[in-house]
């Protein structure tokens, strides 16, 4: 997503784009091959995306967030459990989608 470029009270902002992507960039699934690899995709595009628009000032970032409580998750909860314990994620819980925001606000 391309975040506005001004502040609620109109002050100028340095432009930003901030990419999600997944822990499943990384670890493959084979029940999700397909979602695997647009979320490897989306994380090569977040370092070309840097390369091609530094010079123009506007910064980009990339939010791998571990494994998101949702709906998709679900029926697979037991699983991702053990493999959190297991060191899956660096932060060894659930990613809830409400912290997401706050990460976003964070980047530049």
């Amino acid at each position: 997503m391309i975040e506005q470029l001004r502040t609620p009270n109109s002050e100028l902002r340095t432009p930003k784009v901030v990419t999600i992507s997944s822990v499943s960039a990384y670890t493959a699934s084979t029940n999700r091959g397909d979602y695997c690899m647009s979320k490897a995709a989306l994380s090569m595009l977040t370092p070309l995306f840097a390369a091609r628009l530094a010079e123009h000032g506007i910064n980009v970032y990339e939010i791998r967030p571990g494994v998101i409580a949702t709906d998709m998750t679900g029926p697979v909860k037991e699983k991702y459990d053990k493999l959190i314990a297991d060191g899956l994620t660096p932060i060894p819980r659930w990613a809830r989608r409400k912290t997401l925001a706050g990460g976003r606000r964070h980047c530049g």
